[in-house]
């Protein structure tokens, strides 16, 4: 009876062990989530900033230009999610991954001829539709930033 106890206390014991083990792992793991999360939204932040600044100063000290539409044409990106999930088996703790069909973007560029030479450069897809090959489209250009007006 006494080893039967024993047993079961040291069976106990050790469930809680992998309680706590997981419940760590898993507060650990939304901590780290949530700082990457306010990083992301961070840096995201700053790019816009900077981007919003960089085009105000395309805008305020370019130099106005005609641009002849050269070509057009469109990529499409797919990205790919990776999770990882913590199992337990055979009273360890195991990462197993998988990977899901992700994201897919299309970009939109059209090549423009401007001040001697060629451009590409990313327009929305309404852009994109609107232009159209042998188009002169009026454009600010400054260090080899274009601002379309």
């Amino acid at each position: 009876m006494r080893e039967y106890l024993s047993f079961t206390g040291i069976c106990i014991a050790f469930l809680m062990f992998l309680y706590v083990g997981f419940y760590w792992m898993v507060h650990e793991t939304d901590e780290t989530l949530t700082k990457m999360d306010k990083d992301i939204n961070s840096l995201i932040e700053k790019a816009a900033e900077e981007a919003r600044i960089e085009k105000e100063k395309v805008l305020k000290k370019g130099k106005k230009l005609d641009a002849l539409v050269i070509d057009k044409y469109s990529t499409t990106d797919s990205s790919m999610d990776f999770t990882v999930t913590p199992v337990v088996i055979g009273g360890g703790i195991y990462m197993m991954s998988g990977a899901t069909p992700g994201v897919t973007t299309e970009n939109y560029y059209i090549k423009i001829y401007a001040d001697e030479k060629n451009y590409d450069i990313t327009v929305p897809k309404e852009v994109y539709d609107q232009k159209q090959v042998g188009l002169r489209i009026p454009i600010k250009l400054y260090k080899d930033k274009i601002e379309l007006l």
